[in-house]
């Protein structure tokens, strides 16, 4: 008896999952704790372990299949230990519920999907009896899987029916292809249904695998909520359009899934939340003393940098005027008891924030070593989920490279993000009276982004006060 493997919650944001690499394949004997596969979110790669002992009796998922969302049934387990099925993903890449509702069952196991391309009918779809008037039965099986309304489409067909080429599908084959090793379960349901074999067509799918695309089918899916989008655009063209016209040369890399889920979350925060911005000036040399003072006897891999510093002194000062803790929840604010800091960590997949929880109440080392090693995994793309959610309130420091001063957008659901620019020499009067003279002294710029529905300018100003008592005099930080 087989059991299903399905992929568990994903929490309040299922956007579905990239499933990267199977480390198993059918037969495997299996214990709880064992890797099964690799699967990569908007926001990190996660390591999906095995809860209980079996063997793998078949793959359900392909690799590289995106869009797998909580409850997908990811593989068969039989827990005799019995394997039924042959170590080869035999199934589709398209999700279960986007076949047409109308598909006849998938041909048996042993039978060769060959076999079964061969045996369907060769009448064309147009010639055939239809279930519902005025379309064939090819254009009623798209338009069922697409959710596309036949009675809004002009047919071309006999009678003024209604068919496949209407709804955007080509079913000329390409001649010349080589033949494909598999086939994805719609692509096979539409060489059955117009009797063509899959060796007329190029596969472009993972393994040399035969998907819909490669038949012709160039409509979009529907979306979470069952919508018609419209029919995607040709892989060459952009999203805007004007891009097209450009004629300089040029290369693309794609977007991984970080990439994709900070450009679609910081686009919504730009749009929804009202910005406002405020910049303050804090002089550094008495915490880049006091930072020298700490390194004087610590090895390299513990040396306290200014960033580490400048995480608590932000998490202090929220302590102290913690209306910046917060979050608009659409009908109120959302006050935080606890500072968690989110640090805007760079990383080869994208921008991401992993959380340093409670950080008011961590030592300096507490916090040195949480980021290094949140930094680290940031790199290798190994965070858990739980690393990356939750803050409170972030941190975009590029003093590193110079930046004398900019702005940050807010990372929702939080109320406010500050900006941390690099220290600089500038010469400051030395007291109020004219003629007083000057004294050079490091200045550091901090830009504050609050949401003007969570807070208002006073409470950024107050926050910004606090910050700059605690930078410029570090021992408040012992009060």
């Amino acid at each position: 008896m087989s059991t299903e493997l399905k992929l568990p919650g994903l929490g309040p944001d299922d956007a579905g999952v990239t499933l990267l690499k199977w480390h198993v394949q059918a037969g495997d004997a299996i214990s709880p704790g064992d890797l099964l596969a690799e699967l990569e979110s908007d926001k990190t790669i996660v390591e999906f372990e095995a809860q209980e002992a079996g063997v793998i009796t078949e793959l359900k998922i392909a690799e590289g299949s995106e869009g797998v969302r909580s409850g997908d049934v990811l593989a068969m387990i039989s827990a005799n230990g019995s394997a039924t099925a042959e170590p080869a993903i035999t199934a589709s890449t398209e999700r279960a519920e986007d076949l047409p509702a109308t598909a006849e069952p998938a041909p048996a196991a042993e039978q060769p999907v060959e076999a079964a391309v061969e045996a369907a009918p060769a009448t064309p779809p147009s010639s055939a009896a239809t279930p519902e008037s005025g379309a064939t039965a090819m254009a009623t099986a798209i338009a069922t899987q697409t959710g596309a309304s036949i009675s809004d489409v002009a047919g071309t067909g006999d009678q003024g029916r209604v068919t496949a080429r209407d709804l955007g599908v080509d079913t000329a084959p390409n001649p010349g292809g080589t033949t494909p090793s598999s086939l994805s379960a719609l692509a096979e349901r539409m060489l059955e249904m117009t009797g063509q074999s899959p060796a007329a067509f190029n596969a472009s799918g993972p393994g040399n695998r035969l998907t819909a695309r490669d038949i012709g089918i160039a409509f979009e899916k529907p979306d979470r909520h069952g919508a018609i989008a419209g029919t995607a655009p040709d892989a060459t063209s952009s999203a805007d359009p004007d891009l097209d016209k450009v004629t300089a040369e040029f290369t693309e890399v794609p977007a991984g899934g970080v990439k994709r889920a900070t450009a679609r979350r910081l686009a919504q925060s730009k749009r929804d939340a009202p910005h406002y911005y405020m910049s303050m000036d804090m002089c550094v040399d008495e915490l880049i003393s006091w930072r020298a003072v700490l390194n004087e006897t610590r090895k390299d891999d513990a040396r306290i940098s200014v960033n580490d510093i400048i995480v608590k002194m932000v998490a202090a000062a929220l302590k102290r005027e913690p209306s910046l803790n917060a979050a608009w929840t659409g009908d109120a604010v959302r006050h935080y008891s606890g500072v968690d800091i989110a640090v805007a960590v760079a990383s080869d997949r994208g921008l991401m924030t992993p959380v340093i929880r409670n950080a008011h109440t961590l030592s300096l080392d507490d916090i040195h070593f949480s980021i290094a090693e949140l930094a680290k995994r940031a790199a290798e793309g190994k965070l858990a989920p739980s690393e990356l959610q939750g803050g409170t309130f972030t941190i975009s420091n590029l003093g590193m490279f110079g930046v004398s001063d900019f702005s940050a957008i807010i990372n929702p659901p939080q109320a406010a993000i500050l900006a941390v620019a690099a220290s600089r020499l500038v010469a400051v009067p030395v007291s109020a009276e004219p003629d007083s003279g000057t004294v050079n002294r490091s200045m550091m710029t901090c830009t504050l982004s609050v949401d003007h529905r969570a807070a208002d300018g006073v409470d950024g100003a107050r926050y910004l006060n606090a910050l700059k008592e605690i930078v410029e005099d570090p021992r408040r930080l012992l009060l």
